[in-house]
């Protein structure tokens, strides 16, 4: 039984190694990125950002990142403190004790062996406990903390996609409203050159005075819708600068890109993209891990059942203050050494090893419920992101070929309306259609994009 826990020890020691070092390399990872923050926020005073540089900022800017690197911190040291309690445990003890009765200083070494007797005897002691069994709650407790800290490594990779992913929509979703924005002063200005051939057609009697009316009513719509997307467009900005971890006070982040069509791949099979996000998905893998860790402890709490064994030592020096009779031979400052075996039974705990028992068998099963409700919202993610990219990309088709109809509909009837042959209501309408394709063209190219960046995140492979 004792070799349950003696042959944890050296890999317990080299967990406790590793630990150290681990959270050496964690610390200087939180240097760096305080250092790339700064970095980072005067990065943004220069050239337009790409979606790779926006990515690196927001990694190393994020608050939410931060405090991910910091509890995976605290389960560095709470595995170092688990692995801890396989050593040898060694203290000072120091003590004052006053006696009604005389005392001897130290216990006799035979009958007739003189000794120091007093009421007053300051002791100080050297002590060493060494756990030999504990029925498996050490290496329990190591493993706890061992899963612990997996958890929160998934916990901050997840965390990481799931920042990328929002930086991705974002972003395509800037490019599209900025071309929106493009589309309506591209309308603005046709309309305006419209109203100049109308005035002069009017002025010629060619046109009536309320075909002019009606252009700059359109006209004075447009410049408000202009308005509201420019505002929505700051908006956006502002959240892109959010998801950075950056306060920016103007408003605007300058970035660079193309709205792109990104390259399709094949799609697999649904049952196939579940496999690869039940395989791949880290929050997964951490409720894996919680999963695991809290089997462990809820065996740390089967384990209180059992007796523990320690191997005990000490030494130290007993000093007799004033004493009452010290014999001829007899010092006041004794030395005093011992070893011994202890095992503690528990026998009676009013019920506690019971009740904590219950308790981590209740956190357990509430774990294994939560892991089965994140493999529903799985398959849920996976079957809406795959069912978006098909959607997505029918409608990029057919509003790609609505804009060409659009872009000549609206051409011949501004050339039907300068002949004569032709309605101002019919060219305010073919402007409007093509500037709702237009922006139906942007939105629906933004959002495949966007798709494809949720499929790569909702099965894991984002990063």
């Amino acid at each position: 039984m004792r070799c349950k826990d003696d042959g944890h020890e050296n890999s317990q020691i080299r967990t406790t190694k590793m630990s150290r070092h681990k959270t050496s390399l964690l610390l200087l990872l939180i240097t760096q990125c305080f250092i790339s923050r700064l970095v980072a926020e005067e990065s943004m005073k220069e050239l337009p950002l790409s979606l790779s540089e926006l990515i690196r900022i927001g990694l190393a800017n994020n608050p939410g990142i931060s405090a991910k690197r910091y509890n995976i911190e605290t389960a560095e040291a709470r595995l170092g403190a688990a692995s801890g309690t396989a050593l040898p445990k060694i203290d000072a003890a120091f003590g004052y004790n006053y006696f009604l009765d005389d005392q001897r200083l130290i216990p006799a070494t035979s009958s007739a062996s003189p000794g120091v007797l007093t009421h007053n005897i300051v002791s100080g002691d050297i002590v060493m406990r060494i756990p030999l069994f504990t029925g498996g709650r050490i290496s329990s407790e190591i493993s706890a903390a061992d899963f612990l800290l997996k958890a929160e490594e998934h916990s901050l990779a997840h965390t990481q996609e799931e920042l990328l992913f929002n930086i991705t929509s974002v972003y395509y979703g800037i490019l599209a409203r900025r071309k929106v924005v493009e589309s309506l002063e591209f309308s603005v200005n046709t309309l305006k050159e419209h109203l100049k051939r109308i005035e002069d057609m009017v002025a010629v009697e060619k046109a009536a005075n309320v075909d002019r009316l009606r252009t700059e009513v359109r006209l004075a719509s447009l410049n408000h819708r202009m308005i509201k997307e420019k505002n929505n467009l700051v908006v956006m900005h502002k959240v892109l600068s959010n998801f950075l971890g950056i306060n920016n006070s103007t408003g605007t982040i300058e970035i660079e890109g193309n709205m792109e069509l990104q390259a399709k791949n094949d799609l697999l099979a649904l049952p196939d993209y579940l496999d690869i996000a039940l395989e791949k998905r880290q929050d997964y893998k951490s409720s894996l891990s919680l999963l695991s860790a809290q089997s462990a402890n809820m065996d740390t709490a089967k384990a209180a059942r059992l007796p523990s064994v320690y191997f005990t030592s000490s030494y130290g020096y007993r000093w007799a203050l004033s004493p009452v009779e010290q014999p001829a031979g007899t010092n006041n400052l004794e030395d005093v050494g011992r070893v011994g075996i202890v095992m503690d039974i528990p026998i009676f705990d009013g019920n506690r090893i019971r009740e904590k028992i219950k308790e981590e068998k209740s956190k357990l099963g509430s774990l294994k419920e939560n892991l089965n409700q994140l493999k529903l919202r799985i398959s849920l993610e996976v079957e809406t992101a795959v069912s978006d990219i098909l959607s997505a990309g029918e409608q990029l088709e057919s509003v790609k070929k609505a804009e060409e109809q659009a872009k000549e509909t609206f051409r011949i009837e501004q050339l039907k309306y300068e002949l004569g042959k032709g309605a101002i209501i019919d060219v305010l309408d073919a402007q409007s259609a093509l500037l709702e394709v237009q922006t139906a063209y942007y939105q629906a190219l933004a959002e495949y994009n966007t798709s494809l960046a949720r499929l790569r995140f909702v099965i894991g492979e984002l990063l």
